[in-house]
């Protein structure tokens, strides 16, 4: 979300399939919630903020309320030493039957993957090294 919401060049693949209507984005307001604080830190508020309105008043991504997402969210953060955001997103790719998208493979998510792989496919902005 942050690589899309700024923009970025390891971005710019997804921003072309979800103006050319060729993917279907969905995505949580915890994601949300993270990026405009990493955003805020970087760009600060005002600017962070309005990116996110920006983006949510687009409806170019379908925002999914966390309430439909809690428990599956839960299980997967009790088997799992991820971030909770990276929970979160997971859950919503087994509900839609989709791909989680991250920007890049951090090392918790890739020690998981290591010792048991997720049942839901994964797919990273930035090429594994």
């Amino acid at each position: 979300m942050i690589e899309l919401l700024s923009s970025t060049d390891l971005s710019k693949p997804l921003r072309d399939a979800i103006e050319a209507d060729t993917v279907n984005p969905y995505t949580t307001f915890q994601s949300l919630t993270e990026a405009e604080y990493i955003l805020c830190r970087e760009i600060g508020w005002e600017k962070a903020r309005g990116k996110i309105e920006g983006l949510t008043e687009s409806r170019a991504i379908e925002l999914v309320e966390a309430s439909e997402l809690v428990h599956e969210t839960a299980r997967i953060k009790c088997a799992r030493a991820i971030a909770l955001t990276d929970c979160y997103t997971i859950a919503l790719a087994e509900k839609i039957n989709g791909t989680a998208v991250f920007a890049h493979l951090e090392d918790d998510l890739s020690r998981e993957i290591r010792r048991k792989p997720f049942s839901t496919k994964l797919a990273f902005l930035e090429p594994a090294r």
